[in-house]
């Protein structure tokens, strides 16, 4: 019954408190239910108290006196929320949930709103939605500690959910679509035989990734995977003043790859890894090959947060209608992360031995890369610098010096500008390969922005 000064709601007063309220005990000697008159302001305070004293159904039964007086207050619709999935009504939950979220007036209540939602499905047994609407709350959280909290949310989520995503987008110029020459042109016995040259333009690059745990316990975990790439480029004016006629589809790339994976502990501090794929890439549209891939792997982590890793990964290569250039890739892998200051730094040393018919694609060659991610320069800027550096022996082709290959490049995500639950990225990467061949001769710059996710 509405008054002046408020509404008539009955209940005992809490315990202890002149200002909160429980339910009256049952039973003989029980104290009977007293009626109090509060303003909105009060009964949203007692009804967070007894949220806070894990007294679930009175701050629910409050909440709803509250709902039922106002259909769109926010608040109570939130306190309604919690109470109603925390006492094991989660359907309840996520319905005023999703109210409260619509009738939102700030930008801390759509975001309290949206985690509340997502608490009441994760408790309803929906975790693919609640991490959707965890990524909806990313939208409007406000501070580092609130973006920590929704990754600690998520992880906790992955952790009980069996299938598993990742997706990025990048787009950005690059000075070398085609992975062209940087000469126009080769000589054969005198006479000069025009080469495709790096022609600049833009990419965008759009990657995917599931996994669905098969099995999954303390000690051992096998899931099957998917991945998917897909590469879409533009090409300048300068580009088609060099290649008149070139068309930015013409090279364009895409792959499909899927497979199983499982880790294995060994000890407490050592586990060891095994994966099986098989893959399929186009180029321009036009099949271009298909690959199966066998890995096996152990890492051992040390104290301080050491860890050092052993990987054998082969690789099959058949490529469509050219047998000759069919080739099997042996690599050996070594790794080493360990942390540097309040940052971080791996390096690692490959061996690779390339097998092929073709003397321009067997090769054996050596690399050396280093990924450093240093401590936080600014409060959720995340940087990281890398660098490889590999030589290549084509022993095929005699009397030629071993090509030598350079990437290097910085990225900076920016965690606390998170959409969705994905972090903008904004990257630089350049690389040059040194051959006497000159088709190998190339050289790459590139600059990206992209979406990747955070949690």
């Amino acid at each position: 019954m509405q008054t002046a000064g408020g509404w008539l709601l009955a209940a005992a007063l809490l315990a202890g408190s002149a200002c909160g309220l429980a339910h009256a005990a049952e039973g003989p000697g029980a104290a009977e239910a007293v009626s109090v008159v509060m303003t909105p302001e009060v009964a949203r305070d007692v009804a967070r108290r007894a949220l806070e004293q894990r007294k679930y159904a009175l701050a629910a039964e409050i909440a709803a006196e509250l709902v039922a007086r106002d259909p769109q207050d926010p608040q109570a619709l939130m306190l309604l929320s919690a109470a109603s999935t925390r006492s094991g009504q989660p359907e309840r939950g996520w319905t005023t949930g999703k109210q409260a979220f619509r009738h939102a007036q700030t930008r801390g209540q759509r975001f309290e709103a949206a985690y509340l939602t997502a608490e009441a499905l994760s408790h309803g047994k929906y975790p693919i939605l609640s991490k959707l609407w965890l990524r909806r709350a990313d939208m409007y959280a406000a501070s580092p500690e609130e973006h920590d909290g929704l990754r600690a949310a998520f992880g906790q989520l992955e952790a009980r959910t069996r299938l598993h995503g990742k997706f990025s987008l990048a787009v950005g110029p690059t000075d070398n679509v085609n992975g062209g020459s940087l000469h126009d042109s080769f000589d054969y016995w005198g006479i000069p035989i025009p080469i495709a040259q790096a022609l600049p333009g833009w990419s965008a690059v759009a990657q995917g990734q599931m996994s669905y745990d098969l099995m999954r316990s303390k000690d051992r975990q096998l899931a099957a995977f998917a991945i998917a790439m897909a590469r879409k480029s533009k090409l300048g004016d300068e580009a088609l003043e060099l290649m008149p006629g070139a068309r930015g589809e013409d090279f364009d790339q895409s792959s499909l790859r899927f497979g199983l994976s499982g880790q294995q502990m060994l000890r407490p501090d050592t586990a060891a890894n095994a994966s099986v794929a098989l893959g399929r890439r186009w180029y321009g549209g036009e099949h271009l090959l298909d690959e199966a891939i066998l890995s096996f792997g152990m890492t051992r982590a040390f104290e301080n947060r050491k860890t050092v890793g052993l990987q054998l990964a082969v690789t099959a290569t058949d490529v469509e209608d050219r047998p000759v250039a069919n080739s099997v890739e042996t690599r050996l892998g070594l790794r080493h992360d360990l942390p540097v200051g309040n940052g971080r730094l791996s390096f690692g040393f490959d061996a690779i031995l390339r097998q092929s018919d073709a003397a321009g694609v067997a090769n054996r060659a050596l690399s050396i890369q280093a990924d450093w991610t240093p401590p936080e320069l600014f409060n959720g800027v995340d940087m990281n610098v890398f660098a490889r550096v590999e030589g290549r022996d084509y022993w095929k082709t005699p009397g030629r010096s071993p090509d030598m290959l350079v990437d290097m490049g910085l990225s900076a995500s920016f965690e606390n500008l998170s959409i969705y639950g994905f972090a903008p990225t904004i990257g630089l990467a350049a690389s040059r390969s040194v051959s006497d061949v000159v088709v190998r001769d190339t050289m790459n710059v590139g600059v990206t922005i992209s979406l990747s996710s955070s949690f």
